[in-house]
């Protein structure tokens, strides 16, 4: 990824944007080795959380960006009160974001992932969901409490824009 940035630098871009929430901890690493602005978009997303005033949130991600930790640890320093899946409810996110990703009738999953949004915030009581994966955001209609990372990166990144 490294040399496909350095390519697009040469050609005079000023930004690069990097919507996947499980690639997030490269873009620090390429941050600091090529200079243009990447912005993370777990960092957009924990900015934007702490802005809105969130105080507690279910997380929905992929194993991968879950066991990175980065949420995790984020939320609770800026004192968001995260709640995980378990590895039962992990698996189910793990195999609708699998088909999902694959492309396979997006739109039939849509209920699966509204029944798992049901389903944790009947069992950990919460009303604001966070999708910190951008396969999924694109299949749900708008809806109070479900807080998308990909929107938000989205928001960032006009921002950035802006200011080009």
């Amino acid at each position: 990824m490294e040399k496909e940035i350095t390519e697009l630098k040469k050609q005079g871009l000023d930004i690069i944007a990097l919507p996947c929430n499980s690639a997030a901890s490269i873009v620090n690493r390429l941050k600091s080795r090529i200079k243009i602005n990447i912005p993370n978009i777990q960092q957009a997303a924990i900015e934007w959380l702490v802005e809105t005033n969130i105080k507690e949130i279910a997380l929905i991600c992929t194993r991968a960006t879950l066991n990175m930790g980065y949420y995790e640890s984020h939320f609770e320093i800026n004192g968001i009160r995260v709640h995980k899946p378990d590895k039962s409810l992990q698996d189910k996110i793990d195999d609708l974001i699998k088909h999902v990703a694959s492309g396979h009738a997006v739109y039939k999953y849509r209920n699966n992932l509204y029944q798992i949004i049901q389903n944790i915030k009947i069992t950990y009581g919460v009303n604001n969901i966070f999708l910190a994966c951008t396969d999924l955001g694109g299949i749900l209609e708008e809806q109070e409490g479900i807080h998308d990372s990909l929107k938000i990166y989205a928001k960032k990144i006009s921002e950035e824009l802006k200011k080009t």
